[in-house]
């Protein structure tokens, strides 16, 4: 007897999803070697997997990392830019531009993640919203993704890309925030420390 499945294979393999790999970040600056957004999502995942094998393990003492739950972590990983598939990547500094634009254009991330979700049988949405959540794993995911940005950027400029170079001035401003966040800070800080020695 075959298991009850709502979830469409046809669209996942031939459907919107797709699109994470022929949307392409950093798409004002000129580079050398482009990133897709399905690459990114491997690199925040396996970075994501890293941090959190590491805390897990090295601390069994501590409950909170002792008990990371690393399936959620790796699932928002995979998932929290699925909705650049429909909408492409709008750069940070573009989000942030406006007041309310970061709202508005989560929205039509929302209409756009429903319809696909219809499409795959599988609610992306639900779990797209929750991926960068207050808890430890969101705020590794976060991480995460800026980290992402500083191995991509940094392999860039040693390649010689210098219109790439002011985005390390950026990443290294936000880096330092969430340094500065007792949530993220106070487990994380030494990552995010190493981070912005690398872009000195």
């Amino acid at each position: 007897m075959q298991p009850n499945s709502k979830l469409e294979l046809s669209q996942v393999l031939s459907g919107k999803l797709r699109n994470m790999a022929h949307v392409y970040r950093y798409s004002s600056i000129p580079t050398l070697r482009r990133e897709n957004v399905a690459e990114h999502s491997f690199y925040c995942a396996l970075i994501a997997y890293l941090i959190a094998t590491d805390l897990r393990d090295n601390n069994p003492d501590i409950e909170e990392l002792a008990n990371l739950r690393v399936g959620i972590l790796l699932e928002r990983a995979l998932l929290h830019d699925i909705d650049e598939a429909i909408t492409g990547d709008f750069l940070r500094k573009v989000k942030y531009s406006i007041p309310g634009l970061k709202e508005m254009l989560n929205k039509v991330a929302v209409d756009s993640l429903v319809q696909v979700s219809s499409d795959v049988g599988v609610d992306l949405k639900t779990r797209w919203l929750e991926c960068k959540d207050p808890s430890l794993e969101g705020n590794i995911l976060a991480l995460s993704d800026f980290l992402c940005v500083v191995s991509y950027v940094l392999e860039e400029v040693r390649s010689g890309n210098t219109h790439i170079r002011p985005v390390l001035g950026e990443v290294k401003g936000y880096l330092q925030k969430f340094y500065e966040n007792e949530t993220s800070g106070r487990y994380l800080g030494k990552y995010i420390a190493a981070a912005i020695v690398m872009l000195v």
